[in-house]
């Protein structure tokens, strides 16, 4: 986003709503996210979102779960929805009608739009890191901007 400002700007601004105003809980966020990670092979996001899945309340072994493309077992229904609807935003079809009432009646509308905006930012993300080649940091520290990029 260094090299665009033009457009790296406004996708900061939408990062930072998906991430910080949005009505889904850290939890069911942070599944959302991993569940792009690991289906981008965004080493990065992987790494970083863990952290904060963790922190989010997430177990190791559902980020495990979501590291290998599995289904954790979630007890909470939003987080389903969550994991349900971006699994099919993932699969690239259009949205079944049952999973998008069960979704809009369990998340709201609001919440819909917000998850397919987080999605779609996370794709966003994971595919310029990847032409710039940002992986997991070797050290396992957070790297400098200057030294992450190709």
């Amino acid at each position: 986003m260094l090299f665009a400002p033009e457009t790296g700007a406004p996708l900061l601004a939408l990062g930072t709503a998906v991430r910080f105003r949005s009505g889904l809980a850290p939890r069911a966020r942070e599944i959302a996210i991993l569940a792009v990670a690991a289906y981008s092979g965004s080493e990065y996001e992987q790494y970083a979102h863990e952290r904060l899945g963790l922190e989010a309340g997430l177990t190791a072994a559902e980020c495990a779960a979501l590291r290998g493309q599995r289904v954790p077992v979630l007890a909470d229904p939003a987080e389903q929805a969550v994991l349900q609807v971006t699994s099919e935003l993932l699969a690239g079809g259009d949205m079944p009608d049952g999973l998008y009432r069960a979704a809009e009646e369990t998340l709201g509308r609001a919440g819909l739009v917000e998850l397919c905006a987080l999605v779609g930012y996370y794709l966003t993300l994971a595919m310029i890191m990847r032409t710039f080649q940002v992986g997991a940091p070797s050290d396992r520290e957070a790297p400098d901007a200057g030294g992450c990029l190709r």
